[in-house]
């Protein structure tokens, strides 16, 4: 196993490989949590301020 990974570090180094690995890791670890939770986050910010808007308004169209 090392004699292939000395085999390997004269090709490519392998910091380099673990750089690039870290790199891809972290890119797949945001794109998820963007997937899991980017989506649901702006509908609950959004969707309660557009219910209290039209709550908060519905009074002053009916006074009008």
């Amino acid at each position: 196993m090392i004699d292939v990974l000395k085999k390997i570090d004269e090709t490519l180094p392998l910091w380099e490989v673990v750089i690039i690995a870290v790199a891809l890791f972290v890119i797949v670890v945001v794109l998820i949590l963007w997937w899991a939770f980017g989506y649901n986050l702006v509908v609950v910010t959004e969707q309660p301020e557009s219910v209290e808007a039209v709550a908060l308004a519905a009074p002053l169209l009916k006074a009008l």
